[in-house]
């Protein structure tokens, strides 16, 4: 049974470790801006939020649960130095290595890859040779980060805002405007899947 009361507290106590207020981490996160100070006042949260918090701080989704953690059991997943097709598909030659990760990592029965971010449109979160754990999946929900690709071209981390007839792909750095796609233009963004974790060169387990 779920504990609103103890997951707001977490998620509070993760924004004050990330010096990040309550009100930017939900407007990040395409969440209402009341919407985790009311959270201790429902009797259940939504699954799929407490998925987009959680990739958004890079924890597990049963962290902010309270559910058990095994990482004793691993999985092989392939490494891919890019993706230039839509929904988790991917050439042999975009395959650069391959990594074990905890099995509880992994949620759903959709497959999982590793992707190695490139450059630096979405720092300070992803940075370089960081490895993007993704879910393949054809649609993500607003404010979710995902692997998106453009008019066919290597598929790049961003953050997907939906609008009545647009989509933007928005990223951290400010240094770089978010493109936004309206219309039929709309068609030419393609969802390769869901950023569900970031692992640094030094987290390992």
């Amino acid at each position: 049974m779920q504990n609103p009361q103890m997951i707001a507290s977490r998620i509070k106590q993760l924004a004050k470790d990330n010096n990040i207020s309550i009100g930017r981490l939900c407007k990040e996160c395409g969440l209402g801006v009341n919407y985790i100070n009311q959270m201790s006042n429902k009797t259940s949260v939504s699954r799929e939020k407490i998925e987009i918090i959680a990739n958004y701080f890079s924890v597990s989704v049963e962290y902010l649960l309270g559910e058990p953690q095994n990482n004793n059991q691993m999985i092989e997943l392939p490494i891919l130095g890019e993706v230039s097709a839509g929904y988790g598909k991917y050439a042999d030659n975009e395959i650069i290595g391959t990594q074990y990760v905890p099995l509880n990592w992994l949620s759903g029965n959709e497959p999982h890859v590793l992707l190695r971010v490139k450059g630096d449109s979405m720092i300070p979160k992803f940075e370089e040779g960081d490895l993007a754990l993704v879910r393949c999946q054809e649609s993500v929900d607003s404010g979710s980060y995902a692997v998106a690709l453009i008019d066919g071209d290597n598929g790049v981390i961003k953050r997907v805002v939906y609008g009545s007839n647009w989509i933007e792909l928005q990223s951290l750095n400010h240094m770089y405007s978010p493109r936004r796609f309206e219309d039929e233009d709309v068609t030419r963004v393609r969802i390769f899947g869901l950023v569900r974790k970031i692992i640094k060169d030094t987290d390992t387990h």
